[in-house]
């Protein structure tokens, strides 16, 4: 019992410390990418309310915890314009993140765009100094204060669009600066590659492969996952996190335009004898554009 209490905290300070280093993490990245990528914001010309929560290594004391409320809609004809809030908790650090996204889309074809995305990021950064305990107490590094810092930062993205396949590119933390110059703080520049397809077996079936390529040039995370979709109602699949984790993923449309989807994560990485799962649970609402109306036709010779 004493090893995993110390497996857990030494774990758990590890995290603290490399947090200022690691971005935001999901398993249902199908249901994400406006967060990562502004391009993606009303991709679809949808008017779009999404709620996550995502709890991980549960049973463990402190561990992180995320929670996100993003509302997209398009805006005239050819943009899109969104904002994201961010809760993100890991030991006695509170992240939030208030994000406006706006995206421009330059048409391909009738089905076919390609959009480029701007984020405007506002950060802050709350450190609970008074329950640390410091080995040298003297330390002029420590904080021994109740701390909040604010930043101002920018994500910026591009992305093709089709009714099958979404590719994007994005940058999170673009300006990459410090919150008021205090490095423990510092929010780092991330990149994404992210990329989705829709590939119908038939009008009852269809699968839906994603990866999700994230870097800071340091540290590299893969994921790839399969969503299996019968009826256009029930969802079924699997995510794969290199090195951490495999998620079954379960999803179902409850009432038209309403889905719900969960995700449970079982830990394989150093974590697992501790921590064996994380959860993560999103609710999303859609609102589709309706399709062009036919012209009115008031004579039988126009039919041909």
């Amino acid at each position: 019992m004493k090893a995993r209490i110390f497996t857990m905290v030494a774990v758990l300070l590890i995290s603290l410390t490399a947090n200022a280093q690691k971005d935001l993490q999901f398993t249902l990245n199908n249901f994400t990418g406006s967060i990562f990528n502004p391009s993606l914001t009303s991709a679809d010309r949808s008017w779009r309310f999404t709620v996550l929560g995502r709890q991980q290594w549960i049973d463990f004391s402190k561990a992180p915890a995320t929670q996100f409320v993003t509302i997209e809609m398009p805006a005239w004809k050819k943009h899109g314009i969104g904002l994201a809030f961010v809760h993100d908790k890991l030991g006695f650090e509170n992240n939030y993140d208030l994000t406006l996204n706006y995206s421009f889309f330059i048409k391909l074809s009738d089905t076919r765009s390609l959009g480029i995305g701007a984020g405007l990021n506002l950060l802050a950064k709350n450190l609970d100094g008074t329950q640390l305990i410091y080995d040298d107490m003297s330390d002029p590094n420590a904080i021994y204060d109740n701390v909040t810092r604010y930043n101002i930062n920018a994500n910026a993205g591009l992305s093709y669009n089709s009714p099958r396949l979404t590719v994007g590119v994005s940058t999170r933390h673009l300006n990459a600066s410090d919150i008021e110059n205090t490095e423990i703080f510092s929010p780092v520049r991330y990149y994404y590659l992210y990329s989705a397809w829709k590939f119908p077996v038939n009008e009852h079936l269809s699968f839906q492969p994603n990866g999700l390529l994230k870097t800071n040039l340091q540290n590299w995370e893969y994921n790839a996952g399969m969503i299996a979709e019968f009826e256009k109602t029930l969802r079924f699949g699997l995510n794969y996190r290199y090195s951490e984790s495999v998620a079954m993923l379960v999803g179902l449309t409850l009432i038209k335009n309403l889905e719900v989807m969960y995700a449970y994560d079982i830990i394989n990485g150093t974590l697992s004898d501790v921590s064996p799962s994380s959860h993560e649970l999103v609710l999303r609402y859609s609102i589709k554009p309706k399709p062009p109306k036919l012209p009115y036709l008031k004579s039988p010779r126009y039919f041909n």
